[in-house]
């Protein structure tokens, strides 16, 4: 239930700043609709199942074979708008979770900017399917959602993390060494920069990397994030270190 659900990810969201947003999207029939909203009501009345309209006005999901609900969601206060919005016809989340159904692995869309929680930064969301016990997982991707996970998929345990904040927290634990560093995302021969550390060496005023540094680039490395590639790239802060 919800409170089940919020003690099993508080721990994780209370020590990792990274995470603004972790949640639970069940798929539910057209025939189990009404049973399923009456039971989430039992722990929180207001809920029913939404969608927004080409006019950005909220109203009630009818009409379709299934839906895909938030219907757990933490932190709640920074997050209650999320609360049973049908991502299934979201225009960010539906590709995200079809692609995690398809493929039966967890997925990560290319960098998105959001105001919940986190003043508009860059985050990424990671959605990873939940299969009710069966032998096959993963499915042709020539099919449609709708067709292919009849009777096998549960939902969408789906997270939403802060770039900065995550690469940040990873730094955190290691000495400041003097290099700057930035993180791309590949994809279709284009190179997006996704985040810029700077050393902590350098003082808070000092941008640390600069189109200069591309001259004297210290190493590079490939990162595979779910379905996303991204590279690393570490410059030497001028005057840190000599050859010998």
């Amino acid at each position: 239930g919800r409170r089940e659900f919020r003690k099993f990810v508080e721990p994780a969201i209370k020590r990792y700043s990274g995470i603004e947003v972790l949640g639970w999207i069940p798929r539910v029939e057209e025939a189990q609709k009404a049973a399923f909203i009456e039971a989430a009501r039992a722990s929180f009345p207001p809920f029913d199942i939404l969608e927004m309209g080409a006019d950005g006005q909220i109203t009630e999901a009818s009409g379709r074979r299934e839906y895909f609900p938030v219907l757990y969601v933490q932190p709640y206060k920074n997050n209650r708008e999320l609360l049973g919005m049908d991502m299934g016809v979201n225009p960010l989340f539906f590709p995200l979770l079809r692609q995690a159904a398809l493929s039966g692995e967890v997925q990560v869309v290319e960098r998105v900017t959001t105001q919940a929680g986190s003043n508009g930064e860059s985050v990424f969301v990671v959605a990873v399917p939940v299969y009710y016990k069966t032998d096959q997982q993963g499915f042709d991707e020539s099919s449609d959602m709708e067709a292919v996970v009849t009777d096998q998929l549960r939902g969408f345990a789906f997270g939403i993390f802060s770039i900065g904040e995550t690469v940040e927290l990873a730094l955190r634990s290691l000495s400041a060494a003097g290099i700057n560093i930035r993180f791309y995302r590949e994809s279709a021969g284009n190179r997006e920069l996704l985040y810029q550390h700077n050393s902590r060496v350098l003082p808070p005023s000092v941008s640390g990397i600069t189109g200069a540094d591309d001259d004297r680039m210290d190493f590079q490395q490939q990162m595979i994030i779910g379905n996303q590639h991204w590279e690393v790239e570490g410059t030497a802060v001028p005057g840190r270190f000599e050859t010998d």
